[in-house]
């Protein structure tokens, strides 16, 4: 993960074991275009994965946005296995797309951005296994999973779907990046305004990126093969600029989920 003065980056490895990685300067160098396929679990509507989109291609990259129809927090690496995606059976998060409409398929205002009736998982292999396949005849330089709505920290990662999208892009062989802020509810990227705090946090991903870029290895790869960062935002006060860190994986977290015989009985259910 970051941590930044937060920002908490963790190193993730297939395999067990950490590499050295410098991210202290994040000074501005040259960087390149990259193909980037953008994917969450809270959803293809939100605030902060449109304005990390939005902020990414004004930074010149080719981004392909992929991302679940509902907010599938929580469901981990889950997939539904080979059973086909029917048209939905209900509106989207925030009405984008309407009941009826195909289950997979193109946000209507953009073209670039797509949407998946399933998991996170499900969403981001579309992104990477249709969109791209289309798009670039190959695999995207990167995978960015987020900014998820709240942290994934410790234990909690195993069932994060934002942290599992990362996990399975590096399966694939290709550099990945979780990204996690705590500071936003979740709201409709049409509540975006230019000082909304999803730019900030965009803004310091999109810098992460093209630090990455402008260090890349003599195979072009933004991170060693097998090799991905799991990304914590903490909440971002005015005036400060945060600075990223190494920290280690605890296993504590803020999150305890509880098996209720009856829902009602849930002091958070709706």
């Amino acid at each position: 993960m970051i941590h930044m003065s937060g920002v908490s980056v963790r190193v993730v490895r297939r395999m067990l074991g950490l590499i050295g990685l410098s991210l202290t300067a994040l000074l501005p160098q040259q960087s390149w275009a990259l193909n980037i396929v953008l994917s969450n679990d809270d959803g293809f509507e939100t605030a902060n994965i449109r304005a990390l989109y939005q902020r990414l291609k004004t930074a010149g990259h080719d981004v392909v946005l992929s991302g679940p129809t509902q907010n599938n927090s929580g469901k981990g690496g889950a997939m539904n296995f080979l059973a086909p995606v029917t048209p939905l059976t209900k509106d989207t998060r925030f009405g984008t797309v309407k009941a009826g409409a195909a289950g997979a398929g193109v946000d209507p205002s953009d073209a670039n951005v797509f949407y998946v009736d399933g998991t996170p998982v499900m969403s981001m292999l579309y992104g990477l296994d249709v969109v791209a396949a289309k798009r670039w005849g190959k695999q995207p330089d990167l995978v960015l999973s987020g900014p998820n709505e709240g942290a994934n920290l410790g234990a909690i990662n195993n069932s994060s779907g934002t942290f599992n999208n990362a996990l399975y892009a590096i399966n694939r062989g290709v550099p990945a990046i979780a990204v996690s802020y705590s500071g936003t509810a979740g709201h409709s990227y049409t509540t975006l305004t230019e000082g909304s705090v999803e730019y900030r946090v965009a803004d310091l991903v999109v810098q992460l990126v093209n630090q990455l870029d402008a260090q890349k290895g003599s195979d072009g790869r933004l991170l060693p093969s097998g090799v991905g960062l799991n990304v914590n935002i903490p909440v971002l006060a005015e005036g400060v600029t945060p600075a990223f860190k190494f920290s280690r994986l605890g296993v504590a977290t803020d999150y305890q989920p509880v098996f209720y015989e009856s829902l009602s009985n849930s002091p958070v259910a709706v």
